[in-house]
C-alpha cells in the first residue's frame, strides 16, 4: 500500500454498501455528504470511486447533542473533529478530488444547482426537522439516474420521516436498506 493511501480498515464506515452502486452510474461524477465527522466515508469514496470528478464535504462543525446516545459534542469536540477530517482528506492521496464547505447543510444546499449532483449521502440531521428538511432541500439537487442515499435508518424518526418521503414522492426505485444505510435511485 502506498504512503499516500489512508488505511480505513479499522474504521466502521458505513457507505461500503454504496460503493458498487456510485460505480456504475458513469464518469465524471459529482458527489455530496452532508455531514462529515471526521470523514472517513467521505475519504473512502474518493479513494474507492475512481469516476469522481468532485466530491464534496458539508459540514458546520457546530456543537451539538447525538440523539442516538445523548452525547454532546461541543466546540472542543466539533473542532477536534474538524482537524482530524481535514488531516484525513490532506493524506487520503485525493485530496485534489475534494472539497470542503463549511456551512450547515440548508445554507450550503444553495450552493449546488438543481438537478446537478450524481450522488448525495445524508448523515448529518440530529432532529426529525432537520432530516425532513434535508430530504426535501437535497433531493432537488441530484439528477435523474442519480443516488440519494443516507444513514441512521435504525433510528425511528430517520426511519419513519424516509419512508415518508420516499412515499410521498411517488418514487418509482424500490428503497433498498443495508445495515443502516438506506437508498434509492432518482
Amino acid at each position: 500500500m502506498s504512503d499516500d493511501f489512508y488505511n480505513f480498515e479499522s474504521n466502521q464506515c458505513t457507505i461500503q454498501s454504496l460503493i458498487h452502486n456510485i460505480n456504475f452510474l458513469g464518469e465524471n461524477l459529482i458527489g455530496v455528504e452532508v455531514g462529515l465527522g471526521r470523514a472517513h466515508n467521505l475519504c473512502m469514496l474518493a479513494q474507492l470511486c475512481k469516476n469522481l470528478k468532485m466530491l464534496y464535504g458539508i459540514d458546520n462543525f457546530k456543537p451539538y447533542t447525538d440523539f442516538k446516545y445523548s452525547e454532546h459534542f461541543g466546540e472542543k469536540e466539533q473542532d477536534n473533529n474538524k482537524i482530524i477530517a481535514l488531516h484525513n482528506i490532506k493524506y487520503s492521496g485525493f485530496k485534489n478530488k475534494i472539497k470542503v464547505i463549511q456551512k450547515d447543510s440548508k445554507i450550503a444546499v444553495n450552493d449546488f444547482k438543481d438537478n446537478s449532483v450524481d450522488f448525495i449521502f445524508l448523515d448529518s440531521y440530529v432532529t426529525e426537522d432537520e432530516c425532513k428538511i434535508d430530504l426535501k432541500n437535497w433531493y432537488k439537487k441530484l439528477k435523474n439516474g442519480g443516488i440519494f442515499a443516507g444513514h441512521d435508518f435504525n433510528i425511528n424518526f430517520v426511519k419513519q420521516t424516509v419512508e415518508n418521503f420516499y412515499t410521498n414522492n411517488n418514487k418509482k426505485s424500490p428503497l433498498s436498506v443495508f445495515d443502516r444505510v438506506w437508498c434509492w435511485k432518482k
